[in-house]
């Protein structure tokens, strides 16, 4: 299944779109980047940006050994690059712009990759996060101190903490990939659970309109922009991960085992709407 996914990894013009200087650091970022597909709430982002990277549209720059400082007050784990580029296709179409990126990521961590993967997300969402998002996940941080003390202590490092030394425009941004982090922090994503005490079924509990608003406003807006041939290869590569999953003992039952769940034919994609009750209740 390794080989698999590394295909997804080179765009149309068959150029590899992982710059490493180790082969076994490339190989640990893919075996890494499929783990993330063991949650349906990450798969429409991650079919996003592979197809954006088919498209040539984005690079992953692993720089492992190297300080990551674009503010002396934070220490990053990395950064996503954004370059908006005018691209002329003639006299029928026109010009018109496109979203480049490039992803640098300094720690392999399943949840520091997702955070830099949606600053993309954020672009090629086209949704704009001023609108309502800040006062939904306002409202949902209130409740921080209403669950256990290890996801109570994640957020408030996470969520309050980490931010206050950023912009006051940059905050919903931050905001929104450091919630995709704590749901990509859980112990049903990472293979090995001993140093995650929380699972992404409680962080969305915890945060359930900011979840309601990923699955009906944020995840549809990517799944128009996937790919089907990827969109298809990931739903394979989705069942092998969590099979391999199943032999993971976490104590806590899965999030995304929904008996009334239709199955999804290669031509067919989930109406995130309908399932939104069912995962949240």
């Amino acid at each position: 299944m390794y080989e698999e996914l590394r295909e997804l990894f080179y765009n149309k013009k068959q150029e590899f779109c992982i710059v490493s200087d180790r082969i076994e650091d490339e190989k640990r970022f893919i075996r890494q980047f499929a783990d993330l597909f063991r949650l349906d709430t990450l798969k429409p982002g991650l079919d996003t940006i592979l197809t954006a990277l088919y498209e040539g549209r984005v690079k992953f720059i692993l720089k492992l050994d190297e300080e990551v400082n674009l503010n002396p007050k934070i220490i990053l784990e990395g950064y996503c690059s954004t370059k908006t580029i005018t691209e002329d296709h003639g006299n029928i179409l026109g010009k018109f712009q496109t979203k480049h990126y490039e992803i640098v990521i300094k720690n392999l961590a399943l949840e520091v990759i997702m955070h830099e993967i949606t600053h993309a997300l954020e672009f090629e969402s086209t949704v704009d996060l001023s609108l309502e998002f800040f006062e939904i996940i306002k409202h949902d941080i209130n409740n921080w101190q209403k669950t256990h003390i290890h996801l109570s202590s994640a957020i408030k490092r996470i969520l309050y903490q980490d931010l206050k030394y950023y912009p006051r425009n940059e905050i919903n941004s931050e905001l929104l990939a450091r919630f995709i982090q704590l749901i990509s922090s859980g112990k049903d994503v990472h293979k090995t659970a001993k140093d995650y005490y929380f699972s992404s079924e409680e962080v969305m509990s915890l945060f359930k309109s900011t979840s309601i608003w990923l699955w009906q406003k944020f995840n549809p807006m990517l799944l128009q922009k996937t790919n089907d041939r990827i969109y298809r290869s990931t739903e394979t590569i989705s069942q092998w991960v969590r099979k391999q999953k199943q032999t993971q003992d976490f104590g806590i039952r899965s999030l995304h085992k929904d008996p009334n769940k239709p199955d999804q034919t290669q031509n067919s994609r989930p109406q995130w709407s309908k399932f939104i009750k069912k995962k949240l209740d």
